[in-house]
């Protein structure tokens, strides 16, 4: 699992995720495989790919799509950013207080990403 300091190192992972997946260059697939727009849309990117693969998938590897969409949604909805500054499982998103099962924002953005590589395989 990577650590990340900045929400451009994930976004680019998930750029190159989604280059191979729709099998196009950085900003291919409408601008979608683009880190740049990863970095502040990481749900609907993810989501796009996900959808791609989904649409042609057998029923096992839905199940695995389902899965990840229900394991991992909740992160998908915060902003790599936000995500990333918590440097504990708590911190506050938007005026509230969120708590995240991980040791803190780095470490569930590397969560999300090995699952979506897995499921993307």
């Amino acid at each position: 699992m990577g650590i990340y300091t900045s929400a451009h190192d994930p976004a680019v992972s998930i750029e190159f995720m989604l280059r191979r997946e729709f099998d196009c260059n950085r900003g291919g697939f409408g601008g979608i495989a683009n880190a740049d727009f990863v970095e502040y849309h990481w749900y609907t990117a993810i989501a796009a790919g996900l959808g791609f693969r989904y649409a042609t998938a057998n029923e096992a590897k839905r199940s695995e799509i389902k899965l990840f969409i229900h394991r991992f949604g909740y992160y998908l909805e915060i902003d790599l950013n936000k995500l990333l500054a918590f440097s504990s499982n708590t911190s506050i998103v938007n005026g509230s207080q969120v708590t995240i099962d991980y040791e803190n924002g780095s470490v569930a953005i590397s969560a999300v990403i090995e699952a979506l590589r897995a499921v993307l395989d």
